[in-house]
């Protein structure tokens, strides 16, 4: 899953003027720490979703009643800080392209599959309780991707330039 190739990196830092000792200290650190990334990685994903998907549950009974551009913000807002945590980490973590892509589209599907779920489920309590309030899970949900993706556009955006 880590994406530095050994050779290059060696073949830069030799023309650095790094001694061979350091060379391959720096070597068989960045080979240690492999398993490391990639420990962290599947962490970071389980953690993110567990915790998103807390988030959405905590959240939910206090936005059944709220009006609804308050609810519609709050969901991007969400959308948008959790995507910008998301998208921050996985630039910052030493993967390969498609590792990103995974965990970049993985996340955000297994999150708006729960946030469907958990939006049907508040739907049928609301009904129970005799409550009128019209949820719409397909607009919130468009909501909170487009919140979502938003930051990792900004940052291709600003890669661009």
């Amino acid at each position: 899953m880590i994406n530095t190739n050994h050779r290059k990196l060696t073949n830069k830092f030799k023309k650095k003027g790094w001694s061979k000792h350091y060379l391959a200290k720096t070597s068989h650190i960045l080979k240690k720490h492999k398993k490391t990334d990639n420990v962290t990685f599947w962490t970071f994903i389980i953690l993110m979703m567990f915790g998103s998907g807390l988030v959405f549950i905590g959240i939910m009974p206090v936005l059944v009643k709220a009006p609804s551009w308050l609810f519609f913000s709050i969901i991007f807002v969400l959308g948008l800080c959790l995507g910008s945590f998301i998208d921050h980490v996985l630039r910052h973590l030493d993967i390969d392209h498609r590792h990103y892509v995974f965990a970049g589209l993985f996340i955000p599907l297994v999150l708006t599959g729960f946030l469907f779920i958990l939006l049907n489920y508040v739907k049928e309590v609301v009904k129970l309780l005799g409550l009128f309030i019209s949820i719409n899970p397909l607009a919130i949900l468009l909501v909170y991707i487009i919140g979502y993706s938003l930051p990792h556009f900004i940052y291709k955006i600003k890669e661009t330039k």
